[in-house]
């Protein structure tokens, strides 16, 4: 039931943003919705009271397969700096990305609702743990300052890549240049990656 339910809000949230890339966010309404996806007007609104929430949706479901591709990808690898280094080079790819371009051009916070706005916002907590457990682990290993808090220097990070993400979407600059960056950025700035194994050590 709950497999079934999760296709059919995944199609609907597909569909309508197939609608508004076509027809932008003030052309596309629940009855249009409605009538592309084949689904009745009371079908629609089971799942989704708004277009607003129908867009949250279609955000979850993109953050969700990213995350899963994300730690698929660190889970292969052992050491807690390469795995960091390959989270940042995975999320400028992402940011860099056309699927990307096109929901951050929808779902920047403009015209959303305040709940709306702090849904978007937490849709990174995931992202945020698997960079928070590579640090805590280069941590355990020696290999990163003691003192430096994972959660906190995690948040830093998605906001260093925040402040790049417009020059990504605007394609300024590549993700290679903005991945190559930020490490030097981590490295030596903030020093949480130490250039010998011992570097961290108290």
């Amino acid at each position: 039931m709950a497999e079934h339910r999760g296709r059919h809000r995944e199609h609907i949230a597909e569909v309508a943003m197939e609608l508004i890339e076509e027809r932008g966010l003030a052309g596309v309404s629940m009855s249009l919705l409605a009538e592309r996806a084949a689904i009745s007007r009371a079908t629609l609104y089971h799942y989704f009271p708004d277009l607003e929430h129908v867009m949250l949706a279609w955000l979850e479901i993109q953050v969700n397969r990213f995350t899963q591709t994300l730690t698929g990808r660190v889970s292969q690898i052992p050491g807690p700096r390469d795995r960091l280094r390959e989270i940042i080079s995975a999320l400028t790819e992402y940011f860099a990305g056309q699927e990307h371009r096109f929901g951050i051009e929808h779902m920047g916070g403009e015209g959303l609702s305040p709940a709306a706005a702090r849904a978007v916002a937490g849709q990174a907590a995931p992202i945020t743990d698997l960079i928070a457990h590579a640090i805590t682990d280069g941590q355990d290993q020696g290999l990163f300052r003691r003192d430096a808090d994972p959660t906190i220097h995690a948040e830093l990070l998605l906001g260093l890549m925040g402040a790049i993400r417009p020059h990504l979407v605007s394609g300024r600059y590549t993700a290679t240049a903005a991945a190559d960056s930020i490490t030097q950025m981590m490295v030596s700035g903030i020093g949480l990656l130490p250039s010998s194994p011992d570097a961290g050590r108290p």
